[in-house]
């Protein structure tokens, strides 16, 4: 029984590893045993490999095993005891700020229990088990992770349902890189066409090529564009005047100040409402999702206020200046990872003709 147990898991761990993501846990703790088993609180360590999924039910299956010895606390003789215990654990992950996730976790195992002496068991026979708990992670590098966790364990057949408690560290590392989304391709229809047509419409669409021109890039032919010469990194209207513009103002944590890098983009805008004075702006402040979501209104508030002043400064009215805040509500990309966050920390102008 014993083989096949470990058989299993060891399988079960080489299909984990051979995904895309995984990582590996090698692990130290204590257990301490309900009293009733006779075994006294124990010191154990073990090793663990776990899968990651792309998807929002679970985040990771886990296998594992893990050694502990100990005795049998009794007046006539301590009898040492090893114990082996396997198991298979799904996760459930939760971000609580950008480094650390609470987690939860529901599970099975299989306890193996070998006497090195004597001949007393105290009703301490091996047994499969199930166990729940919860942790924390804490990301110290994209590939390196630190955990806690504590669980509760229940036998099936020793001692009519024995209970373990278990409380664990661990050290993290990741294999692999996040899974990526397969890109969806769609086949053109093909329609009955001849050769003949083919080339017609393909001299048509060479001529219409040959006839667009567009001087400033911004995607709107001059013909139809009644604003020429926008700068290329503005969004622009079906008439090619200009419509809003992502800042690239990466603030310091907790910060307001516009660090001196980013303050050419910033020239940029001044210069385009300096010279096309009936354009009025609106200034919105962004944030990540780290931080309550009251502190991050109030961050958000402040850099768009400082990113206003700037404008100001560079000879812009400030009645032609509008200031909004929104915190964490407009995320453009994803919280979860450091550069979508980097994404979201930002500052839109937003430009009313």
């Amino acid at each position: 029984m014993r083989k096949v147990v470990f058989i299993t898991i060891a399988l079960g761990c080489a299909l984990i590893a051979a995904e895309s993501r995984y990582d590996i846990t090698p692990t130290i703790g204590g257990v301490f045993p309900e009293e009733s088993t006779k075994l006294k609180d124990q010191l154990s360590a073990g090793l663990r490999v776990g899968q990651y999924f792309d998807n929002n039910f679970i985040t990771k299956i886990e296998g594992g095993v893990e050694f502990a010895a100990t005795h049998y606390d009794v007046p006539q003789k301590k009898w040492q005891a090893l114990l082996t215990r396997y198991f298979l654990h799904a996760i459930k992950e939760f971000e609580i700020s950008e480094n650390t996730y609470f987690y939860g976790l529901v599970g099975a195992g299989y306890e193996n229990i070998r006497k090195k002496a004597g001949d007393i068991r105290f009703g301490n026979d091996d047994s499969p088990y199930v166990n729940y708990g919860i942790g924390l992670r804490y990301t110290v590098t994209d590939n390196l992770y630190l955990r806690t966790e504590l669980r509760h364990a229940i036998k099936f057949t020793s001692h009519e349902g024995d209970n373990n408690i278990f409380a664990t560290l661990g050290v993290s590392y990741v294999f692999g890189e996040e899974p990526k989304h397969p890109e969806v391709v769609v086949e053109p229809a093909e329609d009955n066409v001849t050769e003949d047509e083919v080339q017609t419409v393909a001299t048509e669409e060479e001529a219409v090529t040959e006839t667009v021109v567009d001087s400033d890039n911004d995607g709107v032919s001059d013909d139809n564009d009644l604003c020429p010469n926008t700068p290329a990194e503005f969004k622009v209207d079906d008439v090619g005047c200009i419509t809003s513009v992502a800042l690239k103002v990466n603030f310091a944590t907790n910060e307001a100040d516009i660090p001196d890098e980013f303050k050419s983009n910033i020239e940029t805008v001044a210069k385009i409402l300096n010279s096309e004075t009936d354009y009025e702006v609106i200034i919105e402040g962004h944030t990540d999702s780290t931080g309550s979501k009251e502190f991050n209104i109030k961050l958000s508030e402040e850099r768009a206020k400082s990113v206003a002043q700037e404008l100001i400064r560079l000879g812009v009215d400030g009645s032609r200046i509008t200031t909004e805040w929104f915190g964490e509500e407009k995320p453009v990309a994803s919280n979860k990872t450091p550069e979508g966050r980097a994404e979201n920390r930002r500052i839109e102008a937003i430009f009313v003709k």
